[in-house]
């Protein structure tokens, strides 16, 4: 299955070997931490420029 350069989805390789599960735990995790970081940019962005002031 192809993935799309800009996914944030979960990696997901079956079968894989023992020895690398610990790195894809890791490169998920990272994928998510990136997805938040984008959403609360994109959360703070939208604000108003008031409403970025007070925070």
């Amino acid at each position: 299955m192809r993935r799309s350069a800009d996914s944030l989805e979960p990696l997901q390789v079956q079968p894989l070997p023992r020895e690398l599960q610990p790195l894809l735990d890791t490169q998920n995790q990272l994928l998510q931490r990136i997805g938040k970081t984008i959403e609360r940019e994109r959360r703070l962005t939208a604000m108003p420029p008031m409403s970025c002031a007070a925070r």
